[in-house]
């Protein structure tokens, strides 16, 4: 039986202030013995494959009243070798967890992203949020939206399915923190 890999990167929703960065890696060919394809990430110089079927294990969005500002994204290795965890942007007022158990993928992640005001035409992710599907039970369940869910939110909605990774734009030094995502698509799990 033939598998093909088939992943993609969405549009960046947001800004595209500070530093890019992209959490994992896509391959169709593991590098290092010439077999398979697959995810990857790159922790402490050493890349280290990941579990392709629950490739995420903790979301944590750090928010405030305006967007958020910062995301901490904790990925499960493969063949059970553990997690790595990246943080990205800065910490604020809120911290809000999404713990995905070993039978959970993450089915979509929906939010608004634009302009921070009216005056002010820095691109942020207002809000975010997850729905989350046990493939075991069927049950689905949604978290979020975190961050600024007032009418004061000038950004425009977004939505993606099938996320198995993210990347963005972020300064851990500024205000802002995380200005912009977009995200790793799994297109063998439509």
């Amino acid at each position: 039986m033939v598998t093909l890999n088939s992943y993609i990167t969405t549009p960046v929703f947001g800004g595209q202030e500070g530093e890019l960065y992209n959490d994992i890696l896509c391959t169709t060919k593991d590098t290092a013995n010439g077999t398979g394809g697959g995810f990857w990430v790159k922790d402490s110089g050493v890349t280290k494959a990941i579990n392709i079927k629950h490739p995420l294990a903790t979301i944590v969005v750090n928010a405030d009243s305006v967007a958020i500002r910062g995301m901490t994204v904790t990925y499960r290795l493969a063949d059970g070798y553990g997690n790595v965890t990246f943080g990205r942007g800065i910490d604020a007022l809120q911290r809000r967890p999404v713990h995905l158990n070993a039978r959970e993928v993450l089915l979509a992640v929906f939010g608004r992203a634009g302009p921070t005001s009216r005056f002010d035409p820095r691109q942020v992710i207002h809000n975010i949020g997850f729905v989350v599907f046990d493939i075991v039970t069927g049950q689905i369940q949604t978290y979020g939206p975190f961050g600024n869910t007032a009418s004061t939110s000038f950004g425009e909605p977004f939505h993606v399915t099938n996320v198995v990774g993210f990347g963005g734009f972020h300064d851990q030094t500024s205000e802002i923190g995380l200005s912009g995502l977009f995200f790793i698509k799994d297109m063998n799990m439509l």
